[in-house]
């Protein structure tokens, strides 16, 4: 069971976060009230999870998440913040956090965060019973040389006299030469019916690692498996006669397509530049990382070569002259021209040697910026259209590909210009009244907060927020609140059973719906039933 600590200077904020985690049955909870307080839990307690708010005396939030990070430890972090500044969720972001949510808490999203995490927590576990299990099989020498050669790519093994003794006895060739390292990855979790996941993994394991040593067996290369988290590795030695000239790489290339259309999972491959030396190996390791990120790029493509490009750390810049060109298009009403303008940063960007994921979410971050910043000249609220801040960038990052945030980015950009020329009115004047013309109107269909939201053409965040400031209330308990009401009244006045009230006003249990109006009336619906019956 995963361990979750809760850290807010604010008792209400820790009191609803520990009763949605005692709803989806997390008994191991504890709480901190600043962060010193929970810098010394982490030390004790060692949770796997914690749950921090940003601004708290002594200690904030992001400097725990730093100090943790700075230990080595990778425990779950969620941070919350009543304040929509993009530089915090950058931040936190930069330093690791799993997520970061905005308060006041919602409790179907914090709800859905605490799944992801849980799921991530249990997937970490199994790896750590899987290492724990190999254990007691490490005499084993081919085992034992996987293990080994593991951690010497992974960086985890330094060279050493004691180690290069170790690779003597492990029949490792000394010296051991030119090499290049090739990641076989999955895309997609195992599931197959009639097997475990976990053998089932290793039975597709096995099948790669035959196949790949069947397709080079008669190429000049020695062959060493190492083990990597969800897929398997392999560190190809040219042997002594291995010339430079026979390092085809694109004959290599074809050999893993022909390979991989012989399993029935999906994989991805990167194939590492070449280094001198098994010390180097490290170095390889993360030249094929960088080259399976080519995969975002190309998601049709399964195999990548390492293109021996440094990865930039920066995305492509938006300067002033983009900017005043998109401005010009927003305030002539060109949609076709705004989104040419962000397509073209687009296609440049992904032509770059850079176009991995983390430089794209750079580049992402400045077309936020700046359609927000746009939005704000002409006038317009961007929340409006487009949200939070942050909850649109996060949105736009959970594309599986280029194109698809693309798309998002060009279908927001038309709604964007539609609403800078859209008459000029705020979007909460007078909301009571509209909503509560939406309710009559959809007084038989499931109410929402997107179906309204959408209703008043403004995002749900902007129009929770609205709501409340105006209202004094929630919306959803609003909407409870108004559908008790009506349910009282029909029950006082009209010959309906409870089951078809319940229905009539958007409950399909009975039971929840009696446990509701009791809340709200303090009287079950039989007792207005019963004042029908005897007039």
């Amino acid at each position: 069971m995963m361990k979750i600590l809760v850290v807010d200077d604010e008792v209400p904020i820790r009191r609803t976060i520990r009763m949605i985690l005692s709803r989806m049955k997390f008994t191991q909870i504890r709480e901190a009230s600043d962060g010193l307080s929970a810098w010394r839990e982490i030390d004790t307690y060692m949770p796997d999870l914690v749950i921090a708010d940003v601004k708290m005396p002594g200690m904030d939030g992001l400097e725990l998440l730093s100090k943790i990070r700075e230990t080595g430890n990778d425990l779950i972090y969620i941070v919350l913040s009543g304040f929509d500044y993009f530089e915090y969720a950058q931040k936190s972001i930069n330093l690791g956090a799993f997520s970061y949510l905005l308060k006041p808490i919602d409790d179907d999203v914090l709800t859905k965060k605490l799944i992801a995490a849980e799921s991530l927590f249990k997937m970490k576990m199994h790896l750590l019973n899987h290492e724990i299990k190999m254990k007691p099989r490490l005499s084993d020498p081919g085992i034992l040389r996987r293990h080994i050669l593991t951690d010497i790519v992974n960086g985890t093994q330094a060279s050493s006299k004691q180690t290069d003794a170790t690779l003597k006895e492990l029949d490792f060739p000394v010296p051991f030469g030119k090499c290049f390292v090739v990641m076989v990855m999955l895309e997609t979790p195992i599931v197959h019916a009639g097997t475990s996941s976990e053998g089932y993994y290793n039975i597709i394991l096995d099948k790669i690692e035959s196949l790949v040593f069947s397709a080079f067996q008669y190429e000049k290369y020695g062959i060493y498996p190492f083990n990597l988290d969800a897929g398997t590795g392999f560190v190809f030695r040219c042997q002594t006669s291995c010339m430079e000239t026979d390092l085809n790489f694109s004959k290599i290339v074809e050999v893993f397509k022909d390979t991989l259309q012989k399993i029935d999972v999906s994989v991805s491959v990167g194939i590492s530049k070449t280094v001198m030396g098994i010390d180097q190996l490290s170095v390889a390791y993360i030249s094929a990382k960088n080259a399976i990120t080519q995969k975002f790029a190309n998601p049709n493509e399964h195999v990548f070569l390492s293109n021996d490009t440094k990865m930039s750390m920066n995305a492509m810049i938006i300067d002033f002259s983009i900017e005043q060109k998109i401005l010009s298009s927003f305030e002539k009403n060109d949609k076709n021209a705004a989104q040419m303008i962000i397509s073209e940063l687009f296609v440049r960007h992904v032509k770059s040697a850079s176009a991995d994921f983390e430089s794209t979410k750079r580049l992402n971050y400045q077309i936020v910026i700046l359609l927000f910043k746009v939005l704000n000249h002409l006038k317009v609220p961007p929340e409006m259209i487009l949200g939070e801040e942050l909850v649109f960038f996060e949105n736009l990052n959970s594309k599986r590909d280029f194109d698809s945030m693309l798309a998002y980015l060009l279908e927001n950009t038309c709604t964007c210009i539609e609403a800078a020329h859209a008459p000029r009115r705020k979007a909460n004047d007078n909301i009571l009244d509209k909503v509560s013309a939406y309710i009559q109107k959809n007084a038989m269909n499931a109410i929402s907060l997107e179906s309204i939201s959408a209703y008043l053409h403004i995002s749900p965040e902007y129009f929770s927020r609205a709501f409340k400031k105006e209202s004094g209330e929630n919306f959803i308990d609003y909407i409870t609140r108004i559908k008790m009401e009506k349910a009282k009244w029909i029950l006082a006045e009209q010959k309906m059973t409870v089951a078809e009230v319940s229905l009539l006003v958007g409950y399909n249990s009975v039971k929840h719906f009696t446990k509701i109006f009791k809340k709200h009336t303090n009287h079950t619906p039989g007792y207005y039933s019963k004042k029908n019956l005897v007039r």
